[in-house]
């Protein structure tokens, strides 16, 4: 459904703002009539999710992996039945790390929006300091979590890149101010827009990514192995039949069996028309021209030739036409092509080829 990148200056109160929004957002799932809202599930994703504590900003060394254990976690908990929570200090401050986030969802095909939890530097130092004191005060380790040293504090606020409303993977961006009215009264701060981030994650419009980028599944996982496997098979039926001395010396129409890896039946009927006043081919000119096949063929799967455009393709395949003389039966009707597979569509272009070329 949605990602949300909660963002914010340390001690900001981003963890605060979020789970504000997580309360009212299951309220609203709960009540909804809306079978698509009301089988939608929250995750809140902190760096706690991710195995990383306030420790890992101490030093570079460590920040590193925990960025990337942090994206990695986000990464694989977007979905289209949830609105995730990306609250998290370990990225969600810097511009680029939001732009991997963004394009993640885009991908993914869920919206995203930006919630800048906004407080003055002064603010956050103070919060941290109370948070230091109440851990020197208290015997809880856990607590240890909850407060930055002085000196990493200092440097996260200088690295700090605000979210911007004009950029793409910034908006739609809501900001909340989290400095309080009074002096070291956090109550007093604005509460989120619930209604307008709601209408944005449930409402708003999905950005798709471009062919570009978007993944593409093919059906065979090495396009190179099957030409060369294919092309193979079809020439060592049409090796068995020579070895068994059946082939026509006038030329005509037979019958290859080429036995199939991945296709039903296992072993299928060609059709390979020869040249009448021709010999028949030596094994190293077959296979030249098998190398040529395949060569012609690899070098363009993608989008140059019609196999490579078949291999894009989900499921099946639709040949174009027979490509075999003798063809049509004895009405003079064309017989009705099934459907093949791409095992199936390259071994019958191997054959046309073949009988273009001998």
């Amino acid at each position: 459904m949605a990602l949300i990148l909660v963002s914010g200056l340390p001690c900001s109160g981003r963890s605060t703002r979020s789970k504000q929004l997580i309360d009212d957002f299951s309220e609203r799932i709960t009540k909804s009539s809306d079978q698509q809202i009301s089988s939608l599930r929250i995750v809140h994703l902190t760096n706690a999710e991710a195995n990383v504590d306030r420790k890992a900003f101490h030093t570079q060394l460590k920040e590193k992996p925990a960025r990337s254990a942090y994206l990695s976690l986000v990464m694989r908990s977007i979905a289209k039945d949830a609105i995730v929570f990306a609250d998290g200090g370990a990225g969600t401050n810097i511009k680029g790390f939001r732009y991997q986030l963004w394009c993640a969802a885009r991908e993914v095909g869920v919206r995203c929006a930006s919630v800048l939890c906004a407080a003055k530097p002064d603010v956050c130092k103070r919060r941290n300091t109370d948070r230091m004191n109440a851990i020197l005060e208290s015997t809880e380790s856990r607590q240890m979590e909850d407060a930055y040293e002085n000196d990493t504090l200092d440097e996260l606020l200088m690295r700090f890149e605000e979210p911007n409303a004009m950029t793409r993977w910034d908006s739609p961006l809501f900001v909340i101010d989290c400095t309080p009215e009074k002096d070291e009264d956090d109550s007093t701060c604005e509460l989120p827009p619930f209604d307008q981030i709601w209408d944005a994650i449930t409402k708003g419009e999905v950005k798709k990514a471009p062919d570009v980028v978007a993944p593409v599944r093919g059906t065979t996982s090495n396009y190179l192995s099957l030409l060369e496997s294919t092309t193979q098979a079809v020439l060592s039926a049409l090796q068995t039949l020579q070895s068994s001395g059946v082939l026509p010396e006038m030329g005509g129409q037979v019958q290859l069996s080429v036995q199939m890896q991945h296709s039903t039946p296992a072993v299928q009927k060609i059709g390979l028309f020869l040249p009448a006043g021709k010999r028949a081919p030596t094994t190293a000119t077959l296979q030249r021209l098998r190398r040529q096949f395949v060569k012609m063929h690899a070098s363009s799967a993608a989008s140059q030739n019609e196999i490579g455009f078949a291999m894009g393709l989900e499921g099946r395949y639709t040949a174009t036409s027979d490509h075999q003389k003798g063809s049509e039966n004895s009405t003079g009707n064309s017989r009705a092509e099934r459907k093949r597979t791409s095992e199936e569509e390259v071994a019958h272009r191997f054959v046309a080829y073949l009988e273009e070329t001998l």
